[in-house]
């Protein structure tokens, strides 16, 4: 599959809003399992695969 930069762009925009998510999520109730911190990871991969910073957060503080 080839996805074009505006895709990458998209799905990683997507990811890091996923992982903010799961973030607040986890503030807000100690009890939620998991956090976005494997989706930052995998954000974090893509990235510097593509050539971009290295923990991009799309305006959100990590």
């Amino acid at each position: 599959m080839t996805l074009t930069g505006y895709e990458w762009a998209t799905a990683a925009r997507e990811l890091a809003e996923t992982a903010g998510v799961r973030d607040d999520a986890r503030d807000e109730d100690p009890e939620v399992e998991q956090d976005g911190a494997e989706h930052w990871k995998t954000l974090d991969r893509i990235s510097a695969q593509l050539g971009g910073p290295a923990h991009p957060g799309f305006g959100r503080y990590r």
